[in-house]
């Protein structure tokens, strides 16, 4: 079952990095275009602005939640590093609990947020803000999985292993 939530987990982060990257490109494009729009045109196009700042709010949810499962967030880890053993699993079983709570706020938070903006248009786009809120509870939902499966494996790694009969 354990073995089953990480392939899951690691499936929605390999998507979770596809659209990441897709949004860095849409973001670097859209930067791009409101640059040479100052210089050669009378104004830049409205658009670019709202499209760069969907693009860097998505880029950087699913980016959070990558990091997260990657071990890549910025961390002190003094305490952790100094406190052996099971305790220190315990330690890092409360840590990883926080997280989990976290992320469900995130989730549950995000979820309220693009419901209560979907039928509110953007500014210049006219798109529902729905699409730029909604990505919170993805990056809840993809720290949820991640911390989730963290859990799981130190569980997983204080059982002892089956003995295999070979005959």
């Amino acid at each position: 079952m354990i073995n089953t939530i990480n392939k899951m987990k690691d499936g929605i982060l390999r998507v979770y990095s596809v659209i990441a990257s897709v949004m860095l490109v849409v973001l670097i494009i859209s930067c791009a275009i409101q640059v040479i729009g100052r210089y050669f045109l009378p104004s830049s196009p409205p658009w670019t602005e709202e499209l760069a700042r969907v693009a860097f709010l998505w880029f950087s949810c699913l980016g959070a939640s990558i990091a997260l499962d990657k071990g890549a967030h910025a961390s002190i880890t003094v305490i952790l590093d100094k406190v052996p053993g099971a305790a220190g699993k315990g330690l890092r079983m409360i840590l990883l609990a926080g997280i989990l709570a976290m992320s469900i706020l995130l989730t549950h938070t995000g979820y309220l947020l693009g419901m209560a903006t979907k039928s509110t248009p953007s500014p210049s786009m006219r798109m529902p803000m729905i699409i730029m809120n909604i990505s919170v509870m993805f990056c809840g939902i993809g720290m949820l999985l991640s911390s989730l499966c963290s859990i799981l494996n130190i569980f997983k790694s204080e059982q002892p292993e089956k003995e295999v009969n070979k005959k």
